[in-house]
């Protein structure tokens, strides 16, 4: 998903004064309502959808190395257990799946960037909680199985 004109605009400026927020969605059938959280100090509504203010999360990117998948985490210091109890209440036989928004300070309902991923693993004390993010699974995707023979691809053998 490409940044919009003003977002590009504001990152070629000389001094970039706004701020880029990231928002998080988790969704569960468990789960009355989604769980919504902004990384800021004040709540924040995108959309007609309230979040909730959380700025002890940390969402580590993707990683790229040739010999394993992508690894993504995300860390949530819940201090106040605000969303701590939810998260532990949910049944394991379905991962939570989490929202991840990038959006603008000023235009909190045009989102630059987006993309979804399940919980694969995570762990925690009375204070944290990090988890690992499974996005896309390349790997478990099926190929198609086409054997190369004379017979089909007669061109191939000359």
């Amino acid at each position: 998903m490409p940044l919009s004109a003003s977002a590009i605009a504001k990152l070629q400026n000389e001094i970039v004064d706004v701020a880029f927020l990231w928002l998080v969605t988790i969704s569960h059938a468990d789960l009355p309502t989604p769980l919504r959280m902004v990384r800021d100090y004040v709540p924040l509504t995108s959309r007609g959808n309230v979040f909730t203010p959380y700025p002890h999360m940390d969402i580590g990117f993707p990683s790229d190395t040739e010999d394993q998948p992508p690894r993504q985490t995300i860390v949530l210091e819940d201090v106040a257990q605000i969303f701590t109890p939810a998260l532990r209440a949910l049944a394991t036989t379905t991962p939570p799946i989490l929202l991840i928004e990038l959006v603008m300070e000023g235009e909190p309902n045009t989102v630059q960037d987006s993309w979804t991923a399940e919980i694969r693993e995570a762990q925690g004390d009375g204070i944290s909680i990090e988890a690992e993010l499974r996005t896309d699974e390349i790997l478990g995707v099926g190929a198609p199985a086409i054997a190369y023979t004379p017979s089909l691809f007669p061109g191939m053998f000359r």
